[in-house]
């Protein structure tokens, strides 16, 4: 095991990243990363910057950026 991933496995949201890297970019869903990471505080994700690959971190952030809601008028 790479010393960042030894690092990522000695937390519980380390070892989440960890099973979200394992997934690869090819297969992970935005819903995936939502249900694994959306509770986490705001800048959560920040700290593991420098221990994730850089597709997974913007993937992560994202997943879990805010979304505006739009009303819908009747046409």
């Amino acid at each position: 095991m790479s010393q960042r991933k030894a690092k990522l496995a000695l937390s519980p949201n380390g070892r989440v990243l960890l099973a979200l890297w394992s997934r690869g970019v090819k297969e992970l869903t935005t819903t995936e990363i939502k249900q694994a990471t959306g509770d986490w505080p705001k800048d959560a994700i920040g700290k593991y910057a420098g221990l994730v690959p850089a597709w997974l971190f913007m993937a992560v952030q994202q997943a879990n950026a805010p979304r505006k809601s739009v009303k819908l008028s009747p046409l």
